[in-house]
């Protein structure tokens, strides 16, 4: 699964729009009983049937009935392809299995060295381009993201994009001999919580937050 070129994309001439990819995962979610969704996510539910999610220390709603994605925190945590697909896919999918203790990169997970590649090759060095050799800077966004020091790279940083999946940033400063670049590392647990499509869209949130976090901070 790759993100749409471009959300306002025109349906063909004459036909009617096709489905979201979507659509049949929000078909899904609402099949499920909704006391096991919270039990095996650890979301929450409102008075008005919404799926509440603590993401990047802020919250997001996830409405099965509209078929709706809405963040408390739009200009940062945008309510987009990524997180509609990482989010419904998390309530879909998660599961009640605790932390295996054991960090990898993306491309440890199962089947993860060749899925991300290519399209789904994820963008640190761009990312770390950002900071330059700026570590303060970087810590002060991940911070805003409800970021904990971690014993990771020059700057090390764990967030939770969803309460079953943390995810850790490392920042390598930039020096003489290299540019800035920030790696990326999950649980060896988070391929079981999402499968690697939608494993790929949770990383990209917190990668698009702290895009739209860096040219803010000072």
């Amino acid at each position: 699964m790759t993100a749409p070129e471009s959300e306002g994309a025109r349906p063909p001439s004459g036909g009617h729009p096709p489905e979201r990819p979507q659509a049949p995962l929000w078909q899904r979610l609402r099949a499920l009983d909704p006391d096991d969704v919270t039990a095996r996510s650890l979301a929450r539910t409102d008075q008005d049937g919404r799926y509440q999610l603590p993401v990047l220390g802020s919250q997001v709603w996830v409405d099965p009935r509209t078929e709706a994605v809405t963040s408390a925190w739009p200009e940062v945590i945008r309510p987009d392809f990524f997180l509609e697909v990482s989010a419904v896919g998390y309530l879909l999918s998660a599961r009640e299995v605790p932390l295996a203790g054991e960090l990898v990169s993306p491309a440890q997970v199962p089947e993860g060295e060749m899925f991300f590649r290519g399209p789904h090759e994820l963008p640190g060095d761009a990312l770390g381009a950002l900071f330059g050799s700026d570590s303060g800077r970087f810590r002060e966004v991940l911070t805003r993201l409800g970021g904990r020091p971690a014993p990771l790279a020059d700057v090390g940083m764990e967030v939770s994009i969803y309460p079953r999946l943390p995810f850790w940033l490392g920042f390598w400063r930039a020096d003489d001999e290299f540019p800035a670049r920030v790696t990326f590392l999950l649980d060896r647990s988070a391929s079981a919580h999402l499968p690697l499509d939608a494993l790929w869209a949770a990383v990209m949130v917190p990668v698009g937050a702290v895009r739209r976090l860096a040219g803010k901070a000072t």
